[in-house]
Formats: C-alpha cells, sequence, structure tokens
C-alpha cells in the first residue's frame, strides 16, 4: 500500500474504533458478560475495510465523512462482527483464535458468543435506523436499512454460510469459490459500497457503478485470503488470475468517479497485492 492509502486506512480504523467505544459501553450490571464479550468482539482489532470503502464510496460521489455516515460504517461493522463472532462457534467453523486471541465462545462461553452475536447484529440496525431518524432524508435510510439487510441475510451472507457448510468437505474450483464469495465475503463490501454511494447523494447511475465495484473487490477479497492461507493450494494459479482480473475490473467500474475515486481504486490496487 502507498503512503496515503496508509494513512487514509489508519485515519479511518482511528475514528471507527473510538466511535465504536463511544457506542459499546459496558455497563455495571453485565448480566453473563454480554456487554463486554460485544466489546471484547469488535475494538482493538480488524482493518476497517469494509468502513474505509463505504467512507471512499461516500467521497466519490461528492458525500462528506458526517455523523451518518460514521454510525453507518459502525452498523456495518457490527455485522461484520456478529459474523464472525457466529462463525467461529463450534457449530460452524470451529476455531480458537481470531485475530491472535481465544475467540469470543472460547473466553466467553458458547451461550454468551451465541447472544453477543444477535446483540451485534440488531444492534447495527438500530445505529442506522437513529441515523436515519435523525437526518433530513428518512427515505435513504429506509433504503440502507435494506440494503444492509439484504445483504446480510439469507440473500447475502448468512446464505452464503449455509453454502459453505454445505460445501465444506468438496475441493472446489475457482468458478465455485466465487459463487461462494459472491454471498458470504462479496455481500459486505457490496453492501459497504452502496451504503456510502446512497448516504452520500449518488444517482442510480453511480449506484451501480459503486454495487459492481464492491463485488468485484469482495470477491477478489477471498481469493486474496485463500492465497495467503493457501485454502485451495490446487487452484492457486487460476486464483491469482482472477484476483489480478478482479481489482481491474473494480477498479474500471469506479473510473467514473475520477480524482474522487481515488480510494477506491487505491483499495482495489492494495487488494491485488498478495
Amino acid at each position: 500500500m502507498g503512503p496515503e492509502l496508509d494513512r487514509y486506512l489508519a485515519d479511518v480504523c482511528a475514528e471507527v474504533e473510538a466511535e465504536l467505544d463511544r457506542r459499546l459501553p459496558q455497563p455495571a450490571d453485565d448480566p453473563l458478560r454480554l456487554w463486554e464479550a460485544c466489546r471484547y468482539a469488535m475494538l482493538g482489532g480488524g482493518k476497517r475495510l469494509r468502513p474505509a470503502v463505504l467512507f471512499a464510496a461516500g467521497e466519490a460521489v461528492g458525500g462528506a465523512r458526517d455523523d451518518a455516515t460514521l454510525a453507518a460504517a459502525c452498523a456495518l461493522e457490527a455485522v461484520h462482527g456478529y459474523s464472525l463472532v457466529h462463525d467461529d462457534l463450534p457449530c460452524m467453523d470451529d476455531d480458537d483464535v481470531r485475530r491472535g486471541q481465544p475467540t469470543v465462545h472460547c473466553a466467553f462461553g458458547e451461550s454468551c458468543a451465541l447472544l453477543c452475536g444477535d446483540a451485534l447484529l440488531t444492534i447495527a440496525f438500530e445505529w442506522l435506523a437513529e441515523a436515519g431518524l435523525a437526518s433530513e432524508r428518512p427515505a435513504v435510510f429506509v433504503r440502507a436499512v435494506r440494503v444492509l439487510a439484504e445483504c446480510s441475510g439469507a440473500h447475502g451472507m448468512v446464505g452464503g454460510q449455509a453454502l459453505d457448510l454445505a460445501v465444506a468437505d468438496h475441493a472446489l474450483t475457482v468458478p465455485e469459490t466465487e459463487a461462494l464469495a459472491h454471498q458470504k465475503t462479496a455481500a459486505l463490501f457490496r453492501a459497504a459500497a452502496l451504503l456510502g454511494g446512497l448516504l452520500g447523494g449518488g444517482d442510480e447511475a453511480a449506484l451501480d457503478a459503486l454495487e459492481r465495484y464492491g463485488e468485484a473487490l469482495g470477491v477478489a477479497f477471498q481469493h486474496r485470503d485463500d492465497l495467503i492461507d493457501q485454502s485451495h493450494p490446487d487452484v492457486e494459479l487460476g486464483q491469482r488470475a482472477r484476483l489480478t482480473e478482479l481489482c481491474a475490473t473494480a477498479r474500471n467500474k469506479v473510473e467514473r468517479f475520477g480524482p474522487r475515486g481515488a480510494m477506491l481504486r487505491a483499495l482495489a490496487e492494495a487488494i491485488a497485492t498478495v
């Protein structure tokens, strides 16, 4: 990554981290340590790539980074956080470590982890709805809620997780990997780009370009993760080729924004590098 993108991501990370810290207070009375688990899951880790895409998409259409976009970024991260907590559960991927520390169910127990994920998912929509109530454009936020719900649910990330579990013992081809990533991984990147475009005031043509950008970027991100983890060594060459192609597609989709789309293009270039 170049220094400008490094600074941008560091700024986004610090801003979102501080806002999540503010939005997730730990009450003195905390049965089952639920709020403590939510803070554990959400704070002190992660690159905040999805908020970065959201902010950059808003800037690409001429929008400002304000309280509303920050609330949307936190909502997006809460959905992402819930998905990781639930994915790590023994009944799902059964992972013991996440970002160098014990997963939530290992640190707090399975019951608390399940409720932690539930709490993060629901609070995401609370935050987005609150931002809409405070806005002069409530209809835009209604649409934003629908985007986040669709990308998070059975037509998006949850459906992708179901597919992932169904094919867990199957060696995936590159097209099969992409079909899975289209739902499971790309959904929240697509949501990030669309939320940024919506709240930034983008027109329908801009939203279409941003949705296609988010889709290509999200599938590319899955290929990148697989290559780093060596998840599918039998198809590594095909994945490398597709990673390059998809990141080029993502960059091309946002050329229309000119200089205002520079960060979107820089993010695609960074993901293309393994």
